[in-house]
């Protein structure tokens, strides 16, 4: 679906807005796009409006397709209208009304201006992934321990341990109970690759696909991040293209344990183990 131009957006706002969010497209250092309008309404008397209300929100170009914030005019017949300029980055104490708590509120446009500007910016990537980590920790979490219904059978009973152990006194390394054969044949192995899992370092590729351009947060094993912004699919390193290719295919929420996960449709956990891709 087609998202609406800005001057389809304007034809639904009240018009004292209108230059206004002119102004604030065209001063803003990010690349943001209006995509829809508050609902408009206004009462009368006769020709006369009384009161009314309209306003805009405004989005970036990332995966998480939640506002960034808006710009709000309300006009109850008294005195000037107010601007509300709503962001994510304040928290108003005036007010308990939880849509209220985040917004600045103001008569004086060059003030709301100065707001909208200060205010109204993208997603940083943390903020994009910051409800998917525990995604990306469970899909470490499970592969690290998916061997250890086979690592258990090291926990012999005693007495079959006291059992081998005659026999491997008088005979040398034959096994002859079934809990050391289990030992022998998968256990071992098991509990030597768990303890490498255990110890790998494992860098989280968070991709976010947006419209414009691609950005990656590469979360390290130490926790330090780094963002990346590419300009088309074939710019990312190929590890990227190949996990992300291959976790397409996947549904929404699914996972590959030790690889990856797709989280939506343009969002998705990408992960390297030691310098390699899972």
């Amino acid at each position: 679906m087609t998202a609406p131009t800005t001057e389809e957006v304007l034809a639904k706002v009240h018009p004292d807005l209108h230059p206004m969010i002119r102004e604030f497209m065209r001063k803003s250092k990010h690349v943001l796009s209006i995509e829809q309008a508050y609902m408009y309404y206004e009462r009368r008397e006769g020709d006369e409006i009384k009161t009314y209300y309209s306003g805009v929100m405004f989005y970036d170009n990332s995966a998480k397709r939640e506002s960034v914030g808006g710009i709000r005019i309300e006009h109850k017949g008294k005195g000037k209208p107010v601007f509300q300029v709503r962001t994510r980055h304040v928290i108003n104490s005036r007010f308990k009304n939880s849509e209220r708590k985040r917004s600045v509120e103001t008569t004086d446009a060059k003030r709301a201006m100065k707001a909208m500007l200060q205010y109204i910016t993208p997603y940083t990537l943390d903020e994009v992934f910051k409800d998917h980590e525990s995604t990306a920790t469970g899909v470490v979490s499970r592969w690290r321990s998916q061997l250890q219904e086979d690592v258990s059978a090291l926990s012999v009973p005693r007495s079959a341990m006291v059992t081998e152990m005659q026999n491997l006194i008088r005979q040398g390394v034959k096994f002859i109970t079934p809990e050391f054969n289990r030992v022998a044949e998968k256990a071992l192995a098991a509990n030597e690759e768990t303890q490498r899992r255990m110890g790998a370092k494992i860098t989280k590729h968070f991709v976010s696909m947006g419209k414009d351009q691609i950005a990656v947060l590469t979360v390290h094993h130490d926790n330090t991040r780094v963002s990346n912004f590419y300009q088309a699919f074939e710019s990312m390193p190929t590890m990227l293209q190949e996990g992300v290719a291959m976790l397409r295919i996947m549904q929404d929420n699914q996972h590959i344990d030790g690889f990856g996960a797709r989280i939506s449709e343009n969002m998705f956990v990408v992960l390297e183990i030691d310098g390699q891709k899972a």
